[in-house]
């Protein structure tokens, strides 16, 4: 569908209401990186990891978005710190 713009609003309006929403900031984070943020969207990936860490899917999306960054910038290290 790929409505982006809507789905950054409904996602950041979650994220104000409760920063800690695990939800909230997955949705936020996914919608930040399809529309090209993705300096935004780590930060919400890794705000979801912290809200509770035993869950690995968060860690997931992380490693997917730092290796994608690196692979955008050429730049490995960037993947190894993000990590």
């Amino acid at each position: 569908l790929q409505r982006y713009g809507a789905a950054l609003e409904e996602a950041e309006k979650a994220v104000r209401i409760d920063p800690n929403n695990l939800y909230g900031n997955l949705a936020y984070a996914r919608a930040l990186f399809y529309s090209g943020r993705s300096e935004a969207a780590l930060q919400h990936f890794t705000q979801a990891a912290k809200v509770n860490p035993a869950l690995e899917f968060p860690y997931y999306e992380l490693a997917f978005l730092a290796r994608r960054m690196a692979i955008s910038n050429n730049d490995d290290s960037k993947f190894l710190i993000a990590l």
